[in-house]
């Protein structure tokens, strides 16, 4: 009672080798609500692990696919506390150390609430959200890797507003068809 548990290496360790022992491709999250106090300390931090992923497993399994997200519905300042422009350059710098340390680990974000936008009780999905047209303008302006576009859609059945939103985000990244240094438009 009262114990405090923590999330060690040789926890990540053992629970890196479930997931390739079954054949699963790991998704790793980061999202954070805002701008680190220490950037210095979050970035060094970040390559210390991206870089135990890379020689530790990555070099084990070269067909394996391995991807990183960043952000998690910062549209929502429930989940991003800073502007939208900060979190642009954390996105950025984020996105380029994975790449400088394996230029074939796909990257991507923001992971949006919607890419639609408000229109009442529901979405207009034939207009997408502001976040996304700025991430993308901000993404492309500044040379930025993007190899995937994420988003969230919540019901256990498909519905017309994500086939709509699907399209009508599609269409928007394939304005930018540069974007990945891997698969040129984005993944969705």
């Amino acid at each position: 009672e009262g114990e405090t548990y923590f999330y060690t290496m040789d926890d990540f360790k053992k629970d890196m080798e479930i997931i390739l022992d079954i054949g699963a491709s790991p998704l790793f999250t980061i999202a954070p609500n805002a701008k680190p106090r220490d950037e210095k300390r979050y970035f060094n931090q970040l390559k210390a692990i991206v870089s135990l992923i890379n020689d530790e497993w990555a070099k084990k399994y070269p067909k394996k696919e391995w991807l990183f997200r960043f952000g998690n519905e910062p549209e929502n300042p429930i989940f991003w506390w800073d502007t939208q422009e900060d979190f642009f350059r954390m996105y950025a710098m984020w996105a380029r150390i994975i790449k400088k340390i394996n230029p074939k680990f796909i990257v991507g974000g923001p992971a949006l609430g919607t890419g639609c936008v408000p229109d009442g009780p529901t979405f207009n999905c034939s207009k997408l959200n502001p976040w996304t047209i700025n991430f993308l303008n901000y993404i492309e302006k500044e040379k930025v890797p993007l190899d995937f576009f994420s988003y969230h859609a919540y019901s256990p059945h498909i519905y017309i507003m994500f086939n709509q939103q699907t399209k009508t985000l599609y269409s928007e990244l394939a304005k930018h068809p540069a974007l990945s240094p891997l698969f040129g438009i984005p993944r969705l």
